[in-house]
């Protein structure tokens, strides 16, 4: 099973913990943290839970790449999980991290946490065929821009849009509406699309809300025309089972990734 870097939710999607993942500029290394806010670190005691529970890799058609990180401490407050990227693998690649969290109630039914991430790196919209097949998450959410490098290939309609339109969402075929660029979410449960709807929430580079859209599989939603954007999505799986020896009553998946649009 392939294992990237990390993200991760609690149990709310906004205003909520969240490990986050951004990747450097010049994609040579990649951080993850852990906070209420997108891309911004939160206190470094959060992260020793999490710790033992984390592998990073890249992964390409030729095979993963196992990506080691150490614990970076800003001051006595923040911290953050660091890794270099190996020089050798070059875009596009899947980056990918899975958590099993363990078991959590409070004052309700006990879940077994699953905490996904995703941050795959694309060169064309067309990468997205075989990258999607390289991300093995049971649960994930990922962004994808049809107009990137400058091209008009609808990738979206290979998944198969719904009709109707939420609010926040742009109409097929549209690069962008309202001065937003126009991205693709995919939402997918054991490699395949995911059959419930699912509500996605989308961050911009300073870690505000954007908007939250019902999305069934597939949904174009508008996000700013260039910078940093995250998505997260969650699915309650309504399946019982034992983990470490304790009883949950379903399982708690949670996802987010992580994306750069360059429109400009």
């Amino acid at each position: 099973m392939l294992r990237n870097v990390l993200l991760i939710l609690s149990t709310a999607c906004i205003d909520s913990h969240y490990i986050w993942q951004t990747i450097s500029d010049d994609l040579s290394s990649t951080s993850l943290t852990f906070s209420e806010h997108a891309g911004s670190p939160g206190a470094h005691f959060f992260l020793s839970s999490l710790k033992d529970k984390l592998s990073i890799a890249q992964a390409t058609a030729d095979g993963s790449t196992i990506v080691p990180f150490l614990e970076k401490r800003d001051g006595a407050t923040n911290g953050e999980f660091l890794a270099t990227l190996p020089s050798s693998v070059n875009p596009p690649y899947a980056l990918e991290t899975a958590c099993p969290y363990g078991i959590f109630t409070e004052a309700g039914p006990t879940a077994l946490l699953q905490y996904y991430t995703s941050s795959p790196q694309i060169t064309t919209p067309n990468d997205w065929f075989e990258i999607q097949d390289l991300l093995k998450n049971t649960f994930e959410v990922t962004l994808r821009d049809p107009y990137m490098s400058m091209t008009t290939k609808d990738v979206s309609s290979s998944v198969g849009l719904k009709e109707g339109l939420f609010e926040d969402e742009c109409p097929s075929g549209e690069n962008s509406v309202d001065g937003m660029a126009c991205v693709v979410a995919v939402v997918r449960f054991n490699g395949e699309l995911h059959s419930s709807a699912v509500n996605v929430t989308t961050f911009d580079e300073s870690g505000e809300t954007i908007s939250t859209t019902e999305c069934e599989s597939v949904c174009i939603m508008k996000v700013p025309m260039s910078g940093a954007v995250f998505a997260a999505a969650q699915y309650k799986e309504m399946t019982p089972g034992t983990f470490d020896g304790t009883d949950y009553e379903y399982v708690d998946h949670w996802a987010t990734t992580y994306t750069v649009v360059k429109r400009d």
